[in-house]
């Protein structure tokens, strides 16, 4: 995704896969991100301002130089240990560890 990307309102909803995305400097004001896949996205310099993030899957994405992220966006997404979050912000309680890889180590 190009840097100064705007989302408008409505364009991840429907658990679209965006796993893996590059939201650097994405302007994600207001945007429903409502059950959106976003796995392993980078949001560097994103702001959030608004945001629905209900279920939405934050499993080991970047946050932590996301602008304007609220705690109760973080309680109301999906997420695990992997997700790295600004300093200002606690990883919520329900989130889940990273999921263990099914390939054994020998």
């Amino acid at each position: 995704m190009p840097p100064g990307l705007t989302v408008t309102a409505g364009w991840f909803h429907g658990n679209r896969p965006f796993a893996h995305a590059d939201l650097t400097g994405a302007n994600l004001r207001g945007a429903r991100l409502i059950g959106a896949d976003l796995r392993r996205a980078s949001f560097g310099l994103a702001d959030l301002t608004g945001a629905d993030l209900r279920t939405a899957s934050l499993h080991g994405a970047d946050l932590a130089r996301s602008l304007f992220l609220s705690q109760s966006q973080l309680d109301a997404a999906d997420g695990d240990t992997s997700t790295k979050l600004p300093p200002s912000l606690t990883r919520p309680a329900q989130w889940s560890p990273p999921a263990k890889s099914s390939t054994p180590t020998s």
